[in-house]
């Protein structure tokens, strides 16, 4: 009986660990949340000019901002912002400082659908820049997986900018060891 307990135990505990897997290869899933509730304000759309600039700091690694018509979730266009590969540790940003709104308070969250045209997952956050010392605030990365992520969502109720009635900045941080590749962005808006 002893000898019927081991050869049963052994596959038994053999499909077990194949069944789990390492929590490290299995793909992100895709982001779809329902749409936030409030006042909606569009912040960008990407239907018109281009106010999106890359970094020029030799430790970032994004290359190019523009507006294509290649994918879209609402109207024609979205942003195309290209980075190459992000080593461990680096991290590709996109920002602007032509915002059609400055006035955060109240601000609940900032909404976003991002596709995410990689190979594999990749981790966002939103960094803004705010009052007369230009102070810089982070919200936490969140986790994009591979294609269409909608209504990406970055709570601005976690934290406070210092001055959130005097936005001047907001830049679009990617981190995540990433061979390189781009996003198409599209409806950046905020909620009150």
């Amino acid at each position: 009986m002893k000898d019927i307990t081991t050869k049963i135990t052994a596959p038994i505990l053999l499909a077990c660990i194949s069944l789990t897997g390492c929590t490290s290869t299995k793909p992100v899933t895709q982001i779809h949340n329902q749409p936030s509730e409030g006042n909606r304000l569009l912040i960008d759309g990407f239907e018109e000019e281009n106010f999106w600039y890359t970094s020029k700091s030799r430790e970032d690694n994004s290359l190019s901002t523009e507006i294509t018509d290649e994918w879209s979730t609402e109207k024609d266009n979205c942003g195309m912002w290209t980075f190459s590969r992000i080593p461990d540790g680096k991290q590709a940003s996109f920002s602007c400082s032509s915002l059609s709104f400055s006035d955060w308070s109240n601000a609940k969250c900032l909404t976003c659908d991002i596709n995410n045209m990689t190979k594999g997952s990749l981790e966002i956050c939103l960094e803004i820049e705010s009052g007369v010392a230009n102070e810089k605030t982070r919200t936490g990365y969140v986790t994009l997986g591979r294609g269409e992520n909608t209504n990406v969502y970055f709570d601005l109720q976690m934290f406070k900018p210092c001055d959130s009635e005097e936005i001047k900045k907001i830049t679009f941080i990617i981190r995540g060891e990433n061979s390189g590749g781009r996003i198409y962005m599209d409806n950046i808006c905020l909620f009150r």
